[in-house]
C-alpha cells in the first residue's frame, strides 16, 4: 500500500480477502452449511436424538396439515417447537416474544405479509436463523428471498432427513457466526488499545478505510481521508503522480511488499516514521485491487534507538580513552593511585551522565499527566486525583508537582469548568481514547489535549499549550477583516490577476474606474479586446505590453505605468497609472499572482497638457519677441535654457552646467555679473545687467540685456535675455550709481504711465 518502490523478493501470494460482500458471505454460509452436513450425514442419528441439545423452533406455515405434520417431524427429532404461527404479522409477534433458535418459514403466506417480508422484518430486530418452505421454488422467489439472507429453502413436502440436517446446519453456520463476529469486535478492541494505524487503500490510492488512531496521529478528520487519495494526503513534496503510478503497478502485478518502513506527514506538516504490515485483498475473480495494512509509529523509538547509538558511541569512545589510560597507568607505579583516583572519577561521571541522558529521554516537550477519576455512589464522575505529572506539565501549567500530587483538581484548581471532568470522565470509564482543544478558565491558557486510558478507572493525558496560536489566529482574523475593510473602501483600484493573466478579485474602486461591475471584471484578462489600451503617444498597446502581463514574465515590478483604456459606458478613454507586483510562493521562482493598483490621472493628464500648451504659446512668444528664458540650480551646479536664449547665446542641445554659461561673456564683464549675481542671491538686490558674450558658435559678439529673479525655497536663479544693439558712441558697460538712480526714476516713472 504505501511505499516508495515495491519489494518483489517479498510479494505476497494470493489469498482470498474482503469484508461487507454480500457474495463472499453466501459463498462462507455455503462452505460452513456443505461442511456442516458432512459431519451430520456421518453422525448417529439416534445418539444425536437422545444426546442433542433441545432446539426451539418457531413453525410458520398456513396451512394447518403441513403445520402439523412438520410439528410431528420436529418432535419426533427431539426438537422443542416455540410456537406455530399462521400469518406474517403473528410469526413477526411470536419472533420477538419467544425468541425461537431456529425459524421454519413459509414463503407464501395469508395475508397482506408474506414469508419474505416477515423474514425482512424479523432480520431487523434479532439475528434469528430462517431456513424457508417452499413449494415454488422458482428462480425470480429465490432472487427475491436471497436479501433476507436465509440460511437453506426446503422444498414441500418435507422430508424427515433434509428436515434435520438442515436445521442442524444452520444451527452450526449460527454458532459460527457469532463466534466470528466475537472475534472481529476482539480484534478491533486490541487494534484499538495497541495504537496500531489500520487502512485499507485501493489500486489508485483512494482511502476505503481508515481506524480512529490514524485520524489522531495526523490530524484529519474522517471526512476529510475517506475517498481522499493517500499520496496527495500524506507525500508532500515527493513525487505524487510516480507513487501513485508505482503503487497501482505493484497491485495489479500483485508484487506489494510484506514489510515496510516510510514516512507520514501529518496534517500539520509533522514527520512520522511508521512500520507497515501490507496485505493485498482481493476480488471474487481472484484479482487484486486494494491493499489492507496495519502501521505501527516508530518515531520516538527511532529516535531513542538513534540517541541510544549516540551514547552507545560516546561510550565506546570513553572506554577507549580508559583502555588508554589504563595502559599509562600500568607504565609507572608511582602514578598508579593518582590516576586511578581520576579514572573511578571518569566512570562516576560517565555513569552520572548516563542516568541523565535518560532522565532527558523519559522527559517530553509535552505535557503529561496521570490521574484516577472519582466518582459519586450513582458512578457519576465528580472530581479527578492527580496521580503523576512530568517536568513539562510543571512549565505548561505552573503547578508543582509536589503540590499537586495526591490532591484532586478541584481542590487544587476549584475554578476548573465541569466539562473537563465529564470529558475525562467518559474516557477512563469508558476506556475511549480523545483529543480536543479547549480554554481553561482558571488557568487562563487553550490546551491541546489527547486523553486516553491505561486502566478502567485511570485516565492519562497528552497536552500542548497552544494559547499563543489563538492568539495569532485572532490577531490574524482582525488584521484580515482590517484588510478587507481597506481594500473595499480605498480609492484606488485594486486588482489580483492570476498566473493566466485572469482578474480573480478587485475593489469596488477598481469596477467603478473601469466602468464595469465586479462580476463583469472577474475571469477578464489583459487580452480582453474591450480594453483597447493605448500608450500615452496614442499608439495600441498589445495585451502582452499590460503592466500585470510584464510584472508575470520578468518577475519584477513595474511602477507608475501611463496607459489609457476604453470606458464603453462613457464612450472615452481614462488615462491610469497603474503599478504591478508580482508575489512569490515561498521557494518559488516563478510568481503564481501578481497585485495591480492604479490612480485615475485623467484630470491630472489633462492639466499637463494645458499647462504644455501654454508654455508652448509662451515659448513661441517669446521667440517671437527675440527674448530667451534660462535658469540656474545652484545646489546641483547646472543650467537650463529655452530655444530661443540657445540660439542666442549659441548652444547647441544637451545638459549644462553653469560653467558653460559663465564662459560666455567677455572677461571685462565677470567681475560685474559676479557681483549682481551676489547682490541678488544674498541682498536681494535687483538682477539688471547689460553686458557683451563671444556666441559659442561663430564667435560673433553680441550686447545682451539680462533680468533675472532668486528664488531662496528651491535655491534657483530664472531670467530673461534678449539681444541689443551697440550704442553709436561706447560700448556696454556696467551702469554707474547715478545712471541706476536716474534709470531707477524713469522705469518708475514709466510704469506709473503705464
Amino acid at each position: 500500500m504505501i511505499y516508495s518502490s515495491p519489494d518483489t523478493s517479498t510479494a505476497r501470494s494470493k489469498s482470498q480477502s474482503g469484508s461487507g460482500d454480500p457474495g463472499l458471505t453466501v459463498m462462507i454460509r455455503f462452505v460452513l452449511a456443505f461442511i456442516a452436513r458432512i459431519v451430520i450425514s456421518f453422525t448417529c442419528h439416534a445418539y444425536q436424538v437422545r444426546t442433542m441439545r433441545k432446539t426451539r423452533i418457531l413453525i410458520v406455515e398456513d396451512e394447518t396439515i403441513i403445520a402439523l405434520d412438520v410439528q410431528g417431524i420436529l418432535g419426533g427429532l427431539g426438537y422443542e417447537i416455540a410456537g406455530i404461527a399462521a400469518t406474517g404479522e403473528e410469526a413477526v409477534e411470536k419472533a420477538v416474544s419467544l425468541k425461537p433458535d431456529i425459524i421454519l418459514m413459509d414463503i407464501l403466506l395469508a395475508g397482506r405479509m408474506d414469508g419474505i417480508e416477515a423474514a425482512r422484518e424479523i432480520r431487523k430486530i434479532d439475528n434469528i436463523p430462517i431456513i424457508y418452505l417452499t413449494a415454488n421454488a422458482d428462480k425470480s422467489t429465490v432472487d427475491r428471498a436471497r436479501d433476507t439472507q436465509p440460511y437453506a429453502y426446503l422444498n414441500k413436502p418435507i422430508h424427515e432427513r433434509d428436515l434435520y440436517s438442515n436445521i442442524e446446519s444452520a444451527r452450526t453456520l449460527h454458532r459460527m457466526e457469532i463466534r466470528l463476529g466475537e472475534s472481529a469486535r476482539r480484534f478491533r478492541d486490541a487494534l484499538t488499545n495497541a495504537h496500531l494505524i489500520a487502512v485499507q487503500v485501493d489500486a489508485n490510492g483512494t482511502i476505503l478505510f481508515c481506524n480512529d488512531f490514524l485520524l489522531g496521529l495526523t490530524g484529519y478528520t474522517q471526512d476529510e481521508l475517506i475517498g481522499g487519495n493517500w499520496f496527495e494526503l500524506f507525500a508532500h513534496g515527493q513525487s505524487v503522480d510516480e507513487l501513485r503510478r508505482t503503487h497501482r503497478d505493484a497491485v495489479e502485478r500483485d508484487s506489494i511488499p510484506l514489510h515496510y518502513e516510510g514516512t507520514l506527514l501529518t496534517k500539520t506538516g509533522e514527520t512520522r516514521l511508521v512500520r507497515w504490515n501490507i496485505t493485498t485483498l482481493y476480488d471474487a475473480s481472484g484479482a487484486p485491487y486494494a491493499t489492507s495494512s496495519i502501521g505501527e509509529d516508530i518515531t520516538e523509538s527511532k529516535r531513542a534507538e538513534e540517541a541510544l547509538q549516540r551514547t552507545n558511541e560516546e561510550l565506546a569512545s570513553a572506554n577507549q580513552n580508559l583502555q588508554a589510560a589504563k595502559e599509562e597507568l600500568e607504565s609507572t607505579n608511582e602514578e598508579f593511585e593518582a590516576v586511578n583516583e581520576e579514572l573511578r572519577m571518569a566512570l562516576d561521571s560517565l555513569m552520572k551522565s548516563e542516568t541523565d541522558y535518560r532522565l532527558l529521554f523519559e522527559s517530553m516537550f509535552n505535557g503529561f499527566a496521570l490521574h484516577e477519576i472519582l466518582c459519586d455512589g450513582k458512578g457519576a464522575p465528580q472530581d479527578y486525583r492527580f496521580l503523576r505529572v512530568n517536568p513539562a506539565f510543571e512549565r505548561l501549567t505552573g503547578l508543582r508537582a509536589d503540590d499537586i500530587t495526591g490532591k484532586t483538581v478541584l481542590e487544587v484548581l476549584p475554578g476548573t469548568e465541569r466539562e473537563w471532568i465529564d470529558r475525562y470522565g467518559a474516557v477512563a470509564l469508558r476506556m475511549e481514547p480523545i483529543s480536543f482543544e479547549s480554554y481553561h478558565g482558571e488557568l487562563k491558557r487553550h490546551f491541546e489535549v489527547v486523553a486516553f486510558s491505561p486502566v478502567r478507572g485511570q485516565f492519562a493525558v497528552l497536552f500542548n499549550d497552544v494559547t499563543e496560536k489563538k492568539s495569532f489566529e485572532n490577531t490574524l482574523r482582525d488584521s484580515e477583516e482590517k484588510f478587507r475593510t481597506l481594500f473595499e473602501s480605498m480609492s484606488q483600484g485594486v486588482v489580483y490577476h492570476d498566473k493566466s493573466g485572469a482578474v480573480i478579485d478587485a475593489n469596488p474602486a477598481a469596477a467603478r474606474l473601469l466602468g464595469l461591475s465586479i462580476d463583469q471584471l472577474t475571469g477578464l484578462t489583459s487580452m480582453d479586446p474591450r480594453w483597447r489600451a493605448m500608450r500615452e503617444d496614442g499608439t495600441t498597446l498589445s495585451g502582452d505590453e499590460h503592466p500585470d502581463k510584464l510584472a508575470m514574465r520578468t518577475g519584477k515590478p513595474v511602477e507608475n505605468f501611463v496607459m489609457g483604456v476604453n470606458i464603453p459606458e462613457e464612450g472615452k478613454y481614462r488615462w491610469i497609472s497603474v503599478s504591478a507586483v508580482p508575489q512569490f510562493r515561498a521557494g518559488e521562482k516563478l510568481p503564481y499572482r501578481v497585485f495591480a493598483t492604479f490612480t485615475d490621472i485623467t484630470e491630472i493628464r489633462g492639466a499637463q497638457e494645458e499647462l504644455r500648451d501654454s508654455q508652448r504659446l509662451m515659448e513661441r512668444a517669446l521667440r517671437m519677441a527675440g527674448t530667451g528664458y534660462w535658469e540656474l540650480d545652484l545646489s546641483k551646479g547646472t543650467a537650463t535654457g529655452s530655444p530661443e536664449s540657445r540660439r542666442i547665446y549659441g548652444l547647441g542641445e544637451g545638459e549644462l552646467t553653469i560653467a558653460d554659461i559663465q564662459k560666455l561673456p567677455l572677461p571685462e564683464y565677470r567681475p560685474m555679473l559676479d557681483r549682481a549675481i551676489d547682490g541678488l542671491v544674498k541682498k536681494g538686490e535687483k538682477y539688471d545687467v547689460t553686458f557683451k558674450i563671444r556666441r559659442a558658435t561663430d564667435g560673433a559678439v553680441l550686447s545682451i540685456h539680462s533680468l533675472a529673479e532668486y528664488n531662496r525655497t528651491t535655491n534657483r536663479i530664472f531670467g530673461v535675455i534678449r539681444v541689443i544693439p551697440d550704442p553709436p558712441d561706447r560700448e556696454a558697460r556696467e551702469p554707474s550709481s547715478s545712471q541706476n538712480r536716474s534709470s531707477k526714476k524713469k522705469k518708475t516713472t514709466d510704469r506709473k504711465a503705464t
